[in-house]
């Protein structure tokens, strides 16, 4: 054997085996039981989770099937190829000289015969009667590397899609939505790929991940609430602003006549420089002061993000249906809300989670429920009342915590006392792992009398 003919046989056994993959693939991917998914997603399945992207993405079984078919196609030439060289020699020797033509063709139809009938029962129709037989194991095994796979055949498949879409367009039948327009659950399947195998590092894989949520992302979402704002009073003293901003360690602080309802500037920190040892009592904040734009806490973070490269403004003031101050925005705000926290030189590093021993943890009251949740291993149950540790706690207790006062709830195996309250809100809570429930006694004694009556009755027959 040639090492022409050697080549054809282990391409046509590779291109077999990826035939068989998408065959499977395609076919186990739709099929997979949908309550075990979620069952699995919600404890936790990596496995499950690359599954579901790979479900919310409406072509990528077609996409793996067709690459199925390329895959059988490369098989079946390759191996042609291969075979063709023995059958016509064969036939040449069987119908003798001057047969040449004849033996060429028997060979060829004999070739392709035998080849498509192997391909497609191996490569394509077998795994496909296993993929609707084993669907979950099947699915679960290969969601992970479809897209590795539809990468591999790409140089294929993606000439071939733009030839069948130049068709479509020559006869007037080009789809509305482009089949290979790439769409954000794509995007996120393969970076989680990429990072799984290292390619992709879990930092830029959460930019990436953040980016897409941006789009949806509020300006509730991202503000400081008002209760955490440090402003000054119109009327306050250049001095005692400055200090404040060097206690508090902020570059721009809100200017408010009468309270924070009615905030009508911001000023920069560095415009009263020039001022530090040599006050007038003539100058007013008034003359520092620069304006803000104001806007409601449910519009989008996009949209404010233009509204401060238009105006040039650094600051938006978050205000509710009322009119109240909800919060206050910055543009720091909103590019952490893409790249993570921004850590600057004024920022105390402070974690929201601080973990004590294996089972104890201080956590703030402002924490999310979502981060918490996440670094605990439990779920919070989702309410449009609360956002926050504290928010949860005072929505269980049913009441606001004084001051002084520590209250204890437990909930999904963790006891959540409130150690600190400050203006009315849940600052700082201890969190401890309750230990795993011990059978009594009483329960102890009825499995015991119930294996004693077993074990007579069986004595007994």
């Amino acid at each position: 054997m040639d090492d022409g003919r050697s080549w054809c046989i282990i391409l046509s056994v590779l291109f077999l085996a990826l035939s068989f993959f998408g065959s499977l693939a395609a076919t186990a991917i739709p099929e997979a039981n949908d309550a075990t998914l979620r069952e699995r997603e919600e404890n936790g399945d990596q496995k499950a989770a690359r599954l579901s992207r790979c479900r919310d993405i409406p072509r990528i079984a077609g996409k793996t099937g067709t690459a199925a078919y390329v895959s059988a196609a490369g098989s079946i030439l390759f191996g042609m190829t291969a075979a063709f060289p023995p059958l016509y020699r064969l036939f040449s020797a069987l119908l003798g000289q001057g047969h040449s033509t004849l033996a060429t063709v028997i060979a060829l139809v004999l070739d392709a015969w035998v080849m498509t009938i192997l391909v497609l029962g191996i490569g394509l129709l077998f795994p496909r009667a296993m993929g609707e037989h084993f669907a979950d194991k099947a699915a679960y095994s290969a969601a992970g590397a479809v897209p590795v796979y539809l990468g591999i055949l790409s140089p294929v498949t993606a000439p071939a899609a733009g030839i069948a879409k130049l068709l479509a367009r020559l006869f007037g039948a080009e789809p509305k939505n482009s089949p290979e327009a790439v769409t954000e659950e794509e995007i996120r399947m393969l970076v989680d790929t990429g990072s799984e195998m290292g390619f992709i590092e879990e930092s830029q894989k959460e930019m990436i991940n953040n980016i897409f949520e941006f789009d949806d992302t509020t300006v509730g979402d991202v503000m400081t609430h008002r209760t955490e704002v440090a402003a000054v009073e119109k009327d306050a003293k250049i001095q005692d602003v400055i200090d404040l901003a060097i206690s508090e360690g902020f570059s721009r602080l809100p200017v408010y006549e009468g309270d924070l309802d009615n905030i009508l500037g911001f000023i920069h920190v560095k415009d009263l420089l020039c001022l530090v040892g040599h006050p007038s009592e003539s100058v007013s904040l008034l003359d520092f002061i620069r304006p803000v734009i104001y806007v409601p806490e449910h519009v989008k973070c996009r949209s404010v993000f233009a509204e401060f490269k238009k105006n040039q403004s650094a600051m938006a003031v978050v205000v509710d249906e009322y009119g109240g101050t909800e919060g206050i925005l910055t543009m720091e705000d909103i590019l952490e809300a893409i790249v993570g926290d921004i850590e600057d030189e004024y920022d105390e590093e402070e974690k929201d989670i601080q973990q004590l021993d294996a089972d104890t943890y201080l956590v703030e009251g402002t924490t999310e429920l979502d981060d918490l949740g996440e670094a605990l291993d439990i779920t919070f149950e989702e309410d449009d009342a609360y956002d926050t540790l504290g928010g949860f706690l005072t929505h269980m207790l049913g009441r606001i915590p004084t001051e002084g006062e520590t209250p204890s709830v437990e909930y999904e195996g963790y006891r959540f006392t409130v150690t600190q309250v400050e203006d009315r809100r849940v600052a700082k809570v201890k969190v401890f792992r309750l230990p795993e429930p011990v059978p009594d006694e009483e329960e102890k004694s009825s499995k015991k009398e119930k294996s004693s009556k077993h074990n007579k009755t069986e004595e007994a027959e």
